[in-house]
C-alpha cells in the first residue's frame, strides 16, 4: 500500500503532462486555422475592393462608349506608336537639302510601301523640289502635327494626319500644310530604322496653304521661281 501511494504523484504528474501537450497542440492548431481564415478574408476582400474599384471607373471614347481600363491602356500604346511611326514616316518622306535627299529617301522606304513613297518622290522631282535643294540650297523640313483618324482595331488601320511642311531659303520661309492619309500594318520592327515595326501603305498626300499671318511674317522679299513651284505641290 506504501509503493502505491509513492506512485500516485509520479502518475499525476505525467497525466498533467500529458494534458498540458494535449492542450499545447490544440491551441497550435486553432491559432494556425485562425491564421489562415483571417488571411484568406484579407485576400478576398481586397479582391472585392478591387473589383468594385474598377468597375468604378470608367473611360469613356469620343463617341461616348465606355471603355474598360486595361483596353484604354493597350488603344493608348497603339495610337502613340501609330502617332510615332507616322511623325516618322512624314518627316522621311518630305524633308531633305542638298546632303540628305538620297539618305531621307532610302530612310523612308523603311516606314512606307515603295509605291507610296515613289509617288511622293516622283511629285518633289516633277515640280524641280530636288533641283532647288541641290541648286539653290533650299532646306525641306516636314513635321507631324496630330493624327486625326484612326480607324479599325485590328491591322490594318486606316488613318488621315495633319503635318506641315517649311522651305528654306536663307531667310525666306513657307510653310504649308500636309494631308496624309493611308493604311498601316504591322511588319518587322527594324531599330534604328522601323523601331515601332509599322508599315504604310497606300498613302496619298495633299497640300493646303497655311494661314496667311504665319506666312507673311516670315516672307520679307518677293518669293523666287523655284519658290513659286512649291504653290503647284498643292
Amino acid at each position: 500500500m506504501k509503493r502505491k501511494r509513492d506512485t500516485e504523484p509520479i502518475l499525476k504528474g505525467y497525466d498533467d503532462v500529458v494534458e498540458g501537450k494535449r492542450t499545447g497542440r490544440l491551441a497550435m492548431w486553432l491559432i494556425t486555422i485562425v491564421s489562415i481564415v483571417i488571411t484568406l478574408s484579407a485576400l478576398i476582400i481586397s479582391a472585392l475592393l478591387q473589383a468594385n474599384s474598377a468597375d468604378k471607373m470608367k473611360v469613356i471614347d469620343n463617341t461616348g462608349r465606355v471603355i474598360k481600363s486595361d483596353l484604354r491602356r493597350e488603344e493608348d500604346v497603339r495610337i502613340a506608336t501609330v502617332q510615332a511611326h507616322l511623325a516618322n514616316a512624314i518627316f522621311y518622306l518630305n524633308s531633305f537639302d542638298r546632303n540628305s535627299i538620297k539618305e531621307n529617301q532610302a530612310r523612308a522606304l523603311f516606314l512606307v510601301d515603295k509605291k507610296s513613297a515613289d509617288r511622293i518622290f516622283n511629285s518633289y522631282n516633277r515640280q524641280g523640289a530636288y533641283n532647288d535643294a541641290l541648286q539653290s540650297g533650299y532646306i525641306y523640313r516636314a513635321k507631324f502635327n496630330k493624327l486625326t483618324i484612326l480607324e479599325g482595331t485590328s491591322e490594318p488601320f486606316a488613318f488621315e494626319m495633319e503635318g506641315e511642311l517649311t522651305v528654306t531659303d536663307g531667310s525666306r520661309t513657307i510653310k504649308t500644310k500636309i494631308i496624309g492619309k493611308g493604311n498601316l500594318r504591322y511588319s518587322t520592327p527594324n531599330f534604328p530604322n522601323n523601331p515601332q515595326g509599322m508599315l504604310v501603305y497606300d498613302y496619298l498626300q495633299q497640300y493646303e496653304d497655311m494661314p496667311e499671318e504665319q506666312n507673311e511674317q516670315e516672307i520679307t522679299e518677293p518669293k523666287t521661281d523655284a519658290m513659286q513651284r512649291i504653290d503647284t505641290i498643292k
